[in-house]
């Protein structure tokens, strides 16, 4: 069973590298980062929201895949618009081995 668990970081375009950063210092002791992905192939999976990139993280150890996307795509379409004071989503994908 897969869960998914959604964050709004209520924050600016401008606070995506203090975020990242944030990110990685909490992921640090486990010798992860986040990786920032521009493939076309892979941002297709988010239409209809078009992304310049997508950063993610994925630790098969324990069964968790993260990412962190704009809340707002290239096209000025917002993926939840009744928050646009939120500048970035924070997605938790749980894959619980069963």
């Amino acid at each position: 069973m897969k869960k998914i668990t959604e964050y709004g970081f209520i924050s600016s375009k401008k606070d995506e590298k203090l975020i990242i950063e944030r990110l990685n210092e909490f992921l640090a002791p486990l010798k992860r980062t986040f990786a920032k992905n521009k493939s076309d192939s892979y941002l297709k999976g988010y239409l209809p929201y078009v992304y310049k990139y997508v950063y993610f993280n994925l630790n098969k150890d324990v069964g968790i895949f993260m990412e962190l996307i704009p809340n707002e795509d290239i096209k000025d379409n917002y993926k939840y618009p009744d928050n646009k004071n939120v500048a970035w989503i924070f997605r938790v994908f749980d894959f619980i081995r069963v």
